[in-house]
């Protein structure tokens, strides 16, 4: 360490292009600071150029220039012209990236901060010139703080003549509009709403119509937050609804209650009361007067039979369809399932799989039999169709449709979230009747599962999974095995994007090798090839990035989810 004029260095922190930065202490203040120095063979006048005008900006997302001054630098045994600025704790933009995704409110405030520091900057005769995620700062607070500009060029508008100030400006809006997108990508805003902003972002052409934009997708969220809000109090208002009124012991007679508790994986209660009190517990019955009633919620995942209840609630039973060959034209089963969601799930699981036809290539290869649909994909997308089911809709039920090379699993109702992001996220319109089911072990505690129905489909040698919604239903299509040459575009294109959301949220990248060997391609050169044509397509369709850090050799590129 070394002292000069009252600068203690302690350590280099960072180094560029136009010169470095060093932790320091200010004595006798004792404060942290940040020192940077410009390139050695730049003058002071170049560090002055650099600082003053940093220096006259006073505003809250803008790094403050306390000092310049000459400060001996131990590594470069001189001293250097420097520029002592306010230290900055926090991560930057581009490794808070790296982490968990942003909140839709937290995505706003850093947005609306960016967007003020360069405003300001523009207000005040200046522009940044290099405004990139290495040099935002995102505070322990949640805030902005942005370090940097760029020193290498002519930052003073007054400088500059008017062409060249409209130049400079719309510079600035180019790098705020990257910046922008980051900020979006990277949080739990829905994906269709920054997808159906990013037009108007791009024809922004001044940080005021970025804000506009901005201001109106937050907007939107607001509205949808507020839509969703509405449905989930209509869903638990039907999950509440009386289904039957009952005494004690037509209660005891119309649930399963041994199988509930065995579920719950605790011993049967010896008592009539130990046995509905625990059920009242869970929002299946409650005492009504000297009587009881059995809720919506009770009847529909612990019936013993559903059609004890009321049509509209008996409707809701899974219907498993069985056809001959391709189509709908001929029908081989047509069933519904008879007991309740929850104690009915294992035995609807198990006759769906023995129903399904085998993987003659599995079977070949390992030389044991195995049916075409992995059983816990099934177990997954039929838990799924269960809970983001929409039981307002009237008159249609889940639906399990085999067909000889695929099987359709659908629910009434549409997501709330883009289907581009069911491997990472998960939102249930039916969050009482989701946190019941994961307690019975019934579906994933964490998430949606369908990450684990994707990596089935890898590992089983699969078409990657389809998911679709119509006007009124959601359909999750599990195809039978196809040859890699049988696959369509599509196909190669949509199982590169889950096999590369997979890898990013298992803290990995999708790389050439890694999709050779979801597709069981050669490491050949034309396995290599065939595999750089498929990514070229899925980034062509925008479902897929490279990762900034990644290597700019095609062979060994690393990609994201574009929303990674």
């Amino acid at each position: 360490m070394a002292e000069s004029e009252g600068i203690e260095i302690l350590e280099r922190i960072d180094s560029g292009l136009y010169g470095s930065v060093y932790r320091a202490i200010q004595r006798p203040l004792g404060r942290q600071v940040a020192v940077k120095i410009i390139k050695t063979e730049l003058k002071s006048a170049d560090a002055l150029a650099h600082a003053a005008p940093l220096a006259r900006v006073n505003h809250a997302t803008m790094v403050t220039v306390h000092t310049l001054q000459e400060i001996y630098i131990p590594e470069l045994n001189r001293s250097v012209p420097a520029i002592v600025m306010e230290w900055v704790e926090g991560n930057t933009l581009g490794k808070r990236l790296s982490l968990s995704k942003f909140s839709i409110e937290e995505s706003n405030v850093l947005c609306g901060d960016v967007l003020d520091g360069i405003a300001h900057l523009h207000a005040h005769g200046l522009c940044h010139g290099d405004l990139h995620a290495g040099n935002i700062i995102i505070l322990p607070t949640g805030r902005a703080k942005i370090i940097d500009i760029d020193a290498n060029k002519e930052i003073s508008l007054a400088r500059l003549s008017t062409l060249s100030q409209e130049g400079a400006k719309s510079s600035d809006v180019d790098y705020c509009r990257g910046v922008i997108f980051k900020l979006l990508r990277h949080s739990t805003i829905p994906l269709s709403i920054v997808t159906d902003s990013e037009t108007a972002l791009e024809h922004a052409e001044s940080i005021a119509a970025l804000q506009e934009v901005v201001d109106s997708l937050f907007r939107e969220v607001a509205q949808k937050n507020a839509s969703v809000f509405a449905s989930d109090t209509q869903s638990n208002e039907w999950i509440n609804r009386i289904a039957k009124a009952a005494t004690a012991d037509e209660v005891i007679e119309l649930l399963d209650t041994q199988a509930v508790f065995e579920l719950l994986k605790i011993p049967y209660p010896p008592s009539r009361e130990g046995v509905l009190i625990p059920l009242e517990n869970e929002g299946a019955n409650r005492a009504h007067g000297a009587s009881w009633v059995i809720s919506n919620l009770g009847a529909l995942l612990f019936a013993k039979k559903l059609d004890a209840f009321d049509q509209s609630l008996s409707c809701k039973a899974a219907r498993f369809i069985v056809y001959d060959g391709g189509n709908k034209l001929k029908t081989k089963t047509d069933i519904f399932g008879s007991r309740g969601y929850a104690v009915g799930f294992k035995a609807l699981i198990d006759f769906v799989q023995q129903a399904a036809p085998k993987n003659e290539y599995l079977e070949i290869a390992i030389r044991e039999e195995f049916k075409m649909f992995p059983k816990q994909a099934l177990r997954e997308l039929i838990a799924n169709a269960m809970i983001h089911q929409d039981f307002l809709i009237e008159g249609t039920a889940l639906r399990i449709e085999m067909y000889d090379d695929r099987v359709e699993i659908s629910n009434p109702g549409v997501p709330q979230i883009p289907t581009e992001r069911f491997i990472d996220e998960d939102r249930s319109g039916n969050e009482r009747l989701a946190e019941l089911m994961r307690r019975l072990g019934v579906c994933e505690r964490k998430g949606s599962g369908v990450d684990k129905v994707v990596s089935a489909a890898e590992i089983y040698q699969l078409p990657a999974p389809d998911f679709r919604v119509g006007e009124i239903r959601t359909t999750s299509v599990l195809f039978a095995h196809r040859d890699f040459t049988e696959m369509t575009k599509s196909d190669r294109i949509r199982a590169c994007f889950q096999h590369c959301v997979l890898q990013y949220i298992s803290g990995k990248r999708m790389s050439n090798q890694s999709l050779r060997e979801r597709f069981g391609l050669p490491g050949t050169g034309a396995g290599s090839a065939t595999a750089s044509q498929i990514i070229a397509a899925a980034k062509d369709a925008n479902l897929i990035k490279p990762d900034d850090d990644g290597t700019s050799s095609l062979r060994y590129a690393r990609y994201l989810p574009m929303w990674g």
